[in-house]
């Protein structure tokens, strides 16, 4: 999939989106196909997966539809996904709004995207405290994973560059 268009003034999304597959475009009206009012990350995984995050939660574009993990699901109340990268393991490390990282393991994943009423456990966050350089924010809203496996994000005080393997919870 391309994203063709969506008004990403300040990096964020806050119109409709166009996606283009195979020469055919899909428009998504804002509010009507994701739960975000505004989008503020697009990343596309290993396995060639399309996530979106946003202040609605985290939603994947799978099979011409999204499917979003929300708030009530257990993601942190009030924190926007403002960063994703996946991991060696597929594991996505989310970027949550002044607060942190979480991880959601694969299989995790999968069950609270087939299943609205699915609650995922209690997360740690990670944050300063263990070892990352800053928190994300609304306007530092991207990550990567790097060729040796590390996990690059831009946060409110600059790049902070983690492994995740060896990142632990303090």
């Amino acid at each position: 999939y391309e994203i063709v268009d969506c008004d990403w003034s300040s990096d964020v999304c806050s119109s409709d989106l166009l996606m283009v597959d195979r020469g055919r475009i899909t428009r998504f009206p804002r509010g009507q196909a994701l739960p975000h009012s505004t989008i503020y990350t697009v990343t596309q995984d290993q396995a060639g997966r399309v996530w979106f995050g946003g202040d609605g939660g985290l939603s994947l574009f799978a099979d011409g539809a999204f499917h979003t993990i929300t708030h009530a699901q257990g993601l942190p109340a009030g924190r926007a996904v403002v960063a994703v990268a996946d991991d060696d393991r597929g594991d996505l490390w989310i970027g949550l709004s002044f607060f942190g990282f979480i991880r959601l393991g694969r299989d995790e994943l999968t069950r609270a995207l087939a299943d609205a009423s699915y609650q995922i456990g209690p997360r740690h966050v990670y944050d300063t405290v263990d070892g990352t350089a800053g928190v994300p924010d609304y306007y530092a809203n991207s990550g990567v994973r790097g060729p040796r496996g590390a996990l690059w994000f831009l946060t409110g005080r600059g790049l902070t560059v983690f492994d995740p393997a060896s990142l632990h919870a303090r």
